[in-house]
């Protein structure tokens, strides 16, 4: 996406430059998948999940990058959706 906002107290307005999916990794997803399916992991786990996703992530992007001739110099913004592992239902529990 490009930033077309005129100055900052203005409505945000973006141009989409280009769309695109890329799939996950399956061995990253059977790993996902399993912590979701079992609802348990450790920390170590839940550490090294995080760092397969977002380098999974930056692949993706430079991925993009390539495939839609968009140098990453002309990028401004850059959307990512399906990060959480899960949710909560009842976060009152939390406080």
């Amino acid at each position: 996406m490009r930033n077309l906002q005129q100055d900052p107290d203005s409505l945000m307005h973006f141009e989409l430059l280009a769309y695109n999916e890329v799939l996950l990794e399956q061995t990253i997803k059977r790993q996902v998948m399993n912590m979701i399916l079992h609802n348990k992991t450790t920390l170590e786990e839940l550490s090294e999940v995080n760092v397969l996703l977002g380098e999974a992530f930056s692949n993706a992007v430079l991925q993009f990058s390539k495939s839609n001739s968009v140098p990453l110099s002309d990028v401004d913004v850059l959307g990512s959706h399906g990060q959480a592992i899960w949710l909560l239902k009842d976060r009152s529990s939390l406080f």
